[in-house]
C-alpha cells in the first residue's frame, strides 16, 4: 500500500529536527553522504559546515541545491 506525504508534514517533520544525512553523486559517478546539521525557516534549509569544506563546496555546486 502506497501512502502520500504532504510537502506540510515533510517541513514540519524537519522542523523537528536538526541533524540529517544528504546523498549526493559525485562528478565522476560515485556516491557520497554527509552529515549535515540544518534550521529550517521559510520552507527552506540552512546548513551549517566549514565553508571551504568538501560538504560545502560539492553542496554549493549541485545544481538541484538552491
Amino acid at each position: 500500500m502506497s501512502q502520500q506525504l504532504s510537502s506540510e508534514l515533510v517541513w514540519n517533520t524537519l522542523r523537528k529536527e536538526l541533524f540529517a544525512v544528504l546523498g549526493m553523486v559525485t562528478a565522476r559517478g560515485e556516491a557520497r553522504t554527509i552529515g549535515i546539521v540544518y534550521i529550517v525557516h521559510d520552507k527552506r534549509l540552512y546548513i551549517a559546515t566549514q565553508e571551504d569544506s568538501w560538504k560545502a563546496t560539492h553542496t554549493r555546486n549541485n545544481p538541484y541545491v538552491y
